[in-house]
């Protein structure tokens, strides 16, 4: 709105001579004090002042100080709206950080609670020019950052207001300091149907009109209005509240395909995929329909954390190599392959996790603790660091207890486990897929073991004696892999001094030495380990509650 070269009573003129105005009881001055109500007839304009009328002299236009006041104005009939323009602004101005020292406010309704504009201006008065500030406060230009022609942007020319409230109403709120008083304000305030809720207005019309909070939607009478935040994937979107004219999607699940080949029988080949300890996730089977030694591709977009696929014939022979050579194979968008085969009996399974994106997975290795006198080995698990993760889980496919809410980086002791028996080690958060896997791990009695890229034999397991599980409800498991072949004394005492048990080995041929405490008092005791040549260790047990 460009500043206005003419007087105020020369716009009054102006629009009485057009017949748009009606200068009597109708139109409106801002109260002093407190709230007023006005009514605008439909289908006509009031002029709308500041308390200081249309005059815009030192004499008496400027408006009052000290002023907090409201004025509702409402239309005469159901279904108008009221419009304000406004085409004289000279309210004071402040400056950057604080652009108002008074303040003009147009809410959408007939009550303060929907704020539209919030502002002053000095699009002064021409003849007003010799009133204090006027022209020469801080931001005085036209079109400044704090005009009222220079906020509200639902308008073009940036100084008409339209209610969109069911009763058609707007409020418009002034409040003024304890000094320098400016012109004011001159608008023109019309009552229509046009563009309003009344006329014929219909949720289908491609107005904003009524109390729809959008074009053709929303309010009491039109279906809600799509929003990016309502929960469903409508518009343009190309995902549930993303996309098209909302932010754009952010992918965080992962693609991987699944590859199978199938032999003669691909009615005998199924598959699942389940979140490790949890819910299915994906499955399939197949029939005759699907061509011998033909190939399909399933795709997934797998979420962060642990799954298990298992694939399934149901003859149990596999899918390789008896009759066709079938095959399958899982990979993620890289191609690496996180689980594949084909000559297995009736089923196959693999665990894999998938990290997101802030993921920091925890360092760990394994130690082999075979007892081939027993047929059983140990894992000990060397937990170096938690990586990105508050607390971890030691679980196994054993069929082993996991370890839960680990939070400290020490050695742990997970088993037993069968000799023979292949065990895989998580350790982390499956939950996000942030994990270490030790894979691979059986008894290493009389073999070579593959553990986490490291060759390990029972010559290397060499390490400090070491007793576990501790605390323990009875068991108690003495490591001796450190002086293997060498004699050795073991003594068990409890905490007042008395020997429990004890023992004496010639030549160590077993890693482990266990000892059964199932029988006596909960407590503390003492494992004594003499070596030949001098060597002695001294372990604390505390016999009682299981581990957590």
């Amino acid at each position: 709105m460009k500043r206005l070269k003419y007087s105020c009573s020369a716009l009054l003129a102006f629009f009485f001579a057009m017949g748009l105005v009606n200068l009597n009881a109708q139109d409106i001055t801002h109260p002093s004090s407190g709230t007023a109500n006005f009514t605008v007839t439909e289908g006509t304009s009031v002029m709308y002042y500041d308390d200081g009328g249309p005059d815009c002299d030192n004499a008496g236009g400027s408006y009052s100080l000290d002023i907090n006041s409201t004025a509702v104005i409402c239309p005469s009939a159901a279904g108008s709206t009221i419009s304000i323009e406004f085409l004289d602004v000279d309210v004071e101005t402040r400056g950057t950080t604080n652009p108002c020292w008074d303040f003009i406010r147009v809410y959408d309704g007939d009550n303060t609670s929907n704020l539209l504009f919030e502002g002053c201006g000095e699009d002064g008065f021409a003849d007003c020019s010799s009133l204090a500030g006027d022209g020469s406060d801080a931001f005085g230009e036209e079109a400044g950052s704090n005009d009222i022609n220079g906020t509200n942007t639902g308008n073009a020319a940036n100084n008409v207001f339209t209610s969109t409230a069911g009763n058609g109403c707007l409020t418009v709120g002034f409040e003024s300091d304890s000094s320098v008083p400016q012109g004011g304000w001159v608008a023109m305030v019309s009552a229509s149907s046009v563009g309003g809720g009344g006329g014929g207005a219909t949720c289908t019309d491609g107005i904003q009109n009524g109390d729809e909070t959008g074009v053709d939607c929303g309010g009491s009478s039109c279906a809600p209005c799509a929003t990016c935040d309502d929960g469903i994937q409508n518009g343009d979107e190309t995902g549930v509240d993303c996309g098209g004219s909302c932010a754009p999607c952010v992918v965080t699940c992962s693609s991987y395909n699944l590859s199978i080949t199938f032999d003669n029988f691909p009615q005998e080949t199924s598959w699942t995929l389940d979140e490790l300890n949890g819910p299915e996730v994906a499955s399939n089977s197949y029939s005759s329909a699907n061509p011998d030694g033909s190939t399909i591709v399933e795709p997934f977009c797998l979420d962060p954390g642990c799954y298990e696929f298992t694939i399934f014939d149901s003859f149990g022979d596999g899918i390789c190599c008896g009759f066709g050579q079938g095959s399958y194979t899982l990979s993620d968008a890289a191609g690496m392959a996180v689980a594949s085969g084909g000559a297995f009996g009736t089923e196959e399974s693999t665990v894999f996790c998938v990290s997101g994106p802030e993921c920091v997975a925890p360092t760990a290795s394994a130690t082999i603790l075979p007892n081939c006198s027993t047929g059983q080995f140990y894992v000990q698990v060397n937990l170096g660091s938690l990586g990105s993760a508050t607390t971890v889980s030691i679980i196994n496919d054993g069929g082993v207890p996991p370890l839960q809410n680990v939070f400290f980086p020490r050695r742990y002791f997970v088993g037993p486990f069968s000799a023979g028996q292949e065990v895989n080690i998580l350790i982390g958060d499956t939950s996000t897929g942030c994990v270490t896997t030790l894979s691979g791990l059986t008894s290493g009695c009389g073999s070579t073991l593959a553990s986490n890229g490291d060759l390990i034999g029972e010559s290397s397991l060499d390490q400090e004696i070491s007793v576990f599980p501790n605390p323990t409800v009875g068991d108690v498991n003495v490591s001796l892999g450190s002086v293997m072949g060498q004699a050795a004394h073991i003594r068990v005492l409890n905490a007042v001094g008395q020997l429990i048990e004890e023992r004496q080995i010639d030549a160590v041929e077993n890693v482990l030495e266990r000892f059964d405490l199932s029988n006596q008092q909960a407590g503390m005791y003492f494992i004594h380990v003499d070596v030949e040549g001098g060597e002695s260790h001294v372990e604390r047990v505390i016999l009682g509650a299981a581990r957590p």
